[in-house]
């Protein structure tokens, strides 16, 4: 039976993970141009077809990007949207393709040598960009690879208790 943790709370999953004994842990809210990338290779494989989904790019002191269809612009950060944590790690070149399954069980979305990216399994509740609306960070970037280090920055502003980042970021997924 498999199973991912949200918050500290036991989720079944229905699907198949091929996992290592301690899990996968190193989520996070991807990037525009890697929810782009996500949308644009794996979007069906992933269930993803509609919706608007958060990235970690921020746009103003109170946007943030999303995308949307293949579409992005900016939307105020206090609206709640779709959240689809994703993964990067190294593996042997040719290890996998575009829209094969990953080793989390989600969908892998973009190679670059031995680079993978990997989309989670499921869509994570649905949530504002942050609670932190009107202030801007000022450093996210838009690219692939900014994802991780965007991430860090949202879960790293003052006064920060909640985000789309941090759903993403205490995702653990592991099979029993």
């Amino acid at each position: 039976m498999s199973y991912y943790t949200y918050n500290g709370q036991k989720i079944k999953y229905q699907g198949k993970f091929a996992v290592g004994p301690a899990g996968f842990y190193d989520w996070f809210l991807p990037s525009r141009d890697e929810l782009s990338n996500m949308k644009n290779n794996v979007a069906t494989e992933a269930g993803m077809v509609f919706g608007i989904y958060w990235t970690s790019s921020e746009s103003t002191a109170s946007t943030a990007i999303y995308q949307a269809s293949g579409s992005g612009a900016a939307l105020p950060k206090s609206n709640i949207y779709k959240v689809r944590a994703c993964r990067q790690f190294n593996a042997p070149l040719g290890s996998y393709s575009i829209k094969d399954q990953g080793p989390a069980g989600g969908w892998i979305f973009y190679v670059d040598g031995n680079l993978y990216m990997e989309a989670a399994p499921d869509d994570l509740p649905q949530s504002a960009w942050s609670n932190i609306t009107n202030l801007l960070i000022g450093t996210t970037g838009l690219n692939i690879g900014d994802g991780i280090t965007n991430t860090q920055s949202i879960i790293n502003q003052t006064g920060h208790v909640n985000s789309a980042a941090l759903l993403c970021k205490q995702l653990f997924i592991t099979v029993e």
